[in-house]
């Protein structure tokens, strides 16, 4: 005889207490039956959807080539997730934090649009602080270097200079920094010509070190002797030993300023550009044993290349 049967038949001799917990215990019996593979399938559910770098993280202690491999294959997983590294651990052990999938957007990509925002706000270098003992003297030799002296409020005790063909100036004066006297080291001067530059500093009076040369081995002593650009310098300094390193540029590096701007700071510097310029267009007519009419356009091609760094015409 089933239970159910025997169940029934035995009803009527059951006391009311004892038919209500008959009841109860079928009723949790039937629910049972559909609960449990309801919860099975919840359950395998959670471990498909589950991110795989927490199923990693689940099965151990992974190793490191393990988590760089799952992080290649899975950077673009719907959910936002940080992968921290726990550090003093031999093995490669992480936690994991994960946030709402809002508008599918990781956190690298909220990183990314933050980058972009603030790339578009201009932040202009204006002055560095140079530190000096004494001001009065640190003028004197500012104002010999041929230094554009600006105007600061009164009584402020603040000195400002700027080189010649600098959109950046320099600062002195009392309690202007804490940093010892003399501490501003090799602060680059860029110069167009650095043998000009330095025999202009020497008829001021000011004491420059001989011009050298960078090399694989080191500092060379003279001028590179192919003027290569950002190679030859030369050394100076304040009286407080604040020191300064004439650099010579004629070429940029690519990507150091913006290839679709061509601008001179200064006179000097355009003369000096279109001199390399007629240097170089000299040599380009030897080699096509021809005059250029268009010398203009050539001019103009080779000088805007090479202050952004691009290919120069030949």
């Amino acid at each position: 005889m089933s239970y159910g049967a025997q169940f029934v038949r035995t009803w009527p001799d059951l006391s009311a207490f004892n038919r209500c917990l008959v009841s109860f215990a079928t009723g949790l019996c039937l629910l049972l039956g559909v609960v449990t593979p309801i919860a099975s399938l919840i359950v395998a559910f959670g471990e498909t959807t589950m991110h795989p770098l927490r199923k990693l993280r689940e099965s151990g202690n992974p190793a490191p080539a393990q988590v760089s491999e799952l992080l290649a294959e899975n950077i673009g997983f719907n959910s936002p997730i940080l992968v921290r590294p726990i550090e003093g651990r031999e093995v490669c052990d992480f936690e994991i934090e994960e946030g709402e999938n809002t508008m599918n957007q990781t956190t690298g990509q909220k990183e990314a649009e933050a980058s972009t925002s603030v790339k578009a706000v201009d932040m202009k270098l204006e002055v560095t602080v140079i530190p000096v003992s004494d001001v009065e003297r640190a003028e004197q030799f500012y104002r010999k270097l041929g230094w554009r002296q600006d105007v600061t409020p009164p009584g402020s005790g603040v000195f400002q200079f700027t080189p010649h063909g600098s959109a950046c100036s320099i600062q002195f004066g009392r309690n202007l920094t804490s940093a010892a006297p003399g501490s501003a080291q090799r602060t680059y001067l860029i110069v167009s010509d650095i043998e000009a530059a330095r025999n202009a500093l020497l008829a001021a009076g000011i004491e420059v070190g001989e011009i050298f040369h960078i090399t694989a081995e080191g500092p060379v002593p003279g001028p590179d002797p192919e003027r290569r650009t950002y190679r030859s310098r030369a050394l100076f300094s304040d009286p407080d030993g604040n020191s300064w390193l004439l650099q010579e540029i004629t070429t940029r590096l690519p990507g150091r300023v913006d290839s679709e701007v061509t601008s001179f700071a200064s006179v000097t510097d355009l003369i000096t550009a279109l001199r390399r310029a007629e240097a170089a267009h000299g040599e380009h007519e030897k080699r096509t044993g021809v005059r250029d009419a268009n010398w203009a356009d050539w001019y103009a091609a080779y000088m805007a290349a090479e202050q952004s760094g691009n290919e120069i015409p030949t």
